[in-house]
C-alpha cells in the first residue's frame, strides 16, 4: 500500500447521461433523484466512519456534478466545506463526449478495433491520454498533508485506487465504481464502505 494518507473517496451520485449511458468526461448533465439519494447515503456513511470529532478536508471535482454530490455530503458533516481540485476531474474524452457505446462504435470503428472497453476512454480522439491522467492523479496523491473526503468520478476514481493500492493498469481498469458507496484508502488497504 502506498504512503499516502486516508482517503475516503466518493464518486458523484447518478446523472441523466449515466442513465442514458452517455460518456461524460468533462461534460456534465444533472443528478437524477436516485443520485441525490446515493449521496445522501454516502454522507451517512461517512458521518458513520468519521464520527463527530473529524478533521478531514473535503476535496471535489470542480464538474457540477461532483460539487452537487459534495454540498449534500457537507450538508450532513458540518465543518467540511468542499475545496474544488482540478485534479480530481474526470477523464477528458474529446470527441466523444455526449455518445453512448454503439454511436462510438460506429463512428470509429477502426481506431477501437481490438481495444478492451476499459481502453475506450483513453482512445477518445482528441481526449486525455493514460499516462497524463496518471500524472495528474499522482501529483494529487503526492500533494495531499492529511485525511480527506475526494469527490469524484468513474475513470479517475479508479486511477486513485490503483495508484494507491500499486495495482497494473489492467487491474486498475478492471475495479468497480460505484456511485452510493465510499472506498477507504488506508492502513487496512483498499475497503469498500457500505450502509449498514
Amino acid at each position: 500500500m502506498a504512503p499516502f494518507p486516508d482517503i475516503y473517496l466518493v464518486r458523484h451520485g447518478e446523472t441523466q447521461w449515466n442513465l442514458e449511458k452517455r460518456f461524460q468526461g468533462m461534460r456534465d448533465s444533472p443528478l437524477t433523484a436516485t443520485g441525490r439519494a446515493q449521496a445522501s447515503t454516502v454522507a451517512r456513511i461517512l458521518a458513520r466512519e468519521l464520527g463527530d470529532g473529524h478533521r478531514t478536508a473535503l476535496q471535489t471535482s470542480p464538474l457540477p456534478r461532483a460539487v452537487e454530490t459534495a454540498a449534500i455530503i457537507h450538508g450532513t458533516l458540518a465543518g467540511l466545506p468542499p475545496a474544488p481540485v482540478p485534479a480530481l476531474r474526470e477523464l477528458h474524452l474529446g470527441l466523444w463526449e455526449g455518445l453512448r457505446r454503439a454511436e462510438i462504435k460506429a463512428g470509429w470503428p477502426a481506431l477501437l478495433a481490438g481495444v478492451p472497453k476499459a481502453e475506450w476512454y483513453f482512445a477518445a480522439p482528441g481526449g486525455e491520454g493514460y499516462d497524463a491522467a496518471l500524472a495528474r492523479v499522482e501529483a494529487w496523491l503526492h500533494g495531499l498533508t492529511g485525511p480527506v473526503v475526494a469527490v469524484s468520478h468513474s475513470v479517475t476514481g479508479r486511477l486513485i485506487r490503483g495508484l494507491y493500492a500499486g495495482l497494473p493498469r489492467p487491474a486498475t481498469l478492471a475495479l468497480p465504481a460505484p456511485q452510493d458507496s465510499v472506498w477507504h484508502l488506508g492502513r487496512h488497504g483498499m475497503v469498500e464502505l457500505g450502509e449498514a
